[in-house]
């Protein structure tokens, strides 16, 4: 999925409904950990999960409310991780090249998390939709919930910084 200018943004989407539009879509900003998940789902076919893996799973495939799960993975996580790519001035040094395209990488996940909602929407249009953040991924579930407020009929924040806490 392209997101202008030059973002990319990566969904993985349960749909644990035979309906053609689910009744409610719930949206999660995704941390690295559920992307491992993904991985490991495709290379196992689902076999060899440990219990806290399928516990996961279970979750996030609605576990048979008929609710659709998209877990979206901004730019920087996912299959575009930068973990261990090298030492905390290599991120540093990735982090400011987006300064220099006139960006922040923040921004560019935001967008692309706003972009996923979008097409989510178009896709589903009487769907309900929520947005969730995992604890990595407050900050940007709630600045692309201030964005697009009429997509969202939820939203659930689980971990702000506390230079957002009130």
């Amino acid at each position: 999925v392209e997101v202008p200018p030059a973002s990319k943004v990566r969904i993985v989407h349960f749909s644990s409904s035979e309906q053609p539009a689910p009744p409610r879509v719930s949206v999660q900003a995704a941390a690295q950990a559920k992307w491992e998940l993904a991985a490991r789902l495709s290379r196992t076919e689902g076999k060899e999960l440990k219990p806290e893996d399928r516990a996961l799973l279970s979750q996030a495939a609605g576990a048979g409310t008929g609710n659709d799960v998209v877990w979206v993975f901004p730019e920087g996580s996912g299959p575009w991780s930068w973990t261990g790519l090298g030492s905390e001035k290599d991120m540093l040094h990735l982090k400011r090249s987006y300064l220099l395209c006139g960006w922040a990488l923040e921004g560019r996940q935001v967008a692309g998390l706003v972009r996923a909602l979008e097409l989510l929407k178009a896709q589903f249009p009487k769907s309900e939709f929520e947005l969730i953040s995992d604890r990595e991924t407050g900050m940007l579930t709630m600045h692309a919930a201030l964005l697009r407020p009429l997509a969202l009929d939820r939203v659930h924040l689980q971990a702000l910084p506390a230079s957002y806490r009130a």
